[in-house]
């Protein structure tokens, strides 16, 4: 099962070392995603655009506000695809 390193594909500096991995299932497999922490189930506000238009960040949305602060959604169906092409 892959497992991918937002921070390294979006070019993250700064970042600690992840000790933890979400798992997600889509239609066509699973992927794992790094996480530097786990908030749990949050309700997200905001805008929910993709932040770029190739690549990996056509494939994360936001910026959406949680109660801890503004992250980034990511579309798992379009991020398991582009992951799969080797890009």
């Amino acid at each position: 099962m892959p497992v991918i390193d937002i921070g390294v594909l979006v070019g993250a500096k700064g970042e600690q070392a992840t000790r933890r991995a979400v798992l997600v299932r889509v239609a066509k497999g699973s992927l794992a995603f790094t996480a530097s922490r786990v908030a749990g189930v949050s309700v997200l506000t905001g805008e929910l655009t993709p932040l770029g238009t190739t690549g990996v960040h056509a494939h994360l949305r936001g910026p959406a506000k949680a109660p801890a602060g503004e992250v980034a959604v990511i579309d798992p169906e379009g991020m398991f695809e582009h992951l799969s092409k080797g890009a």
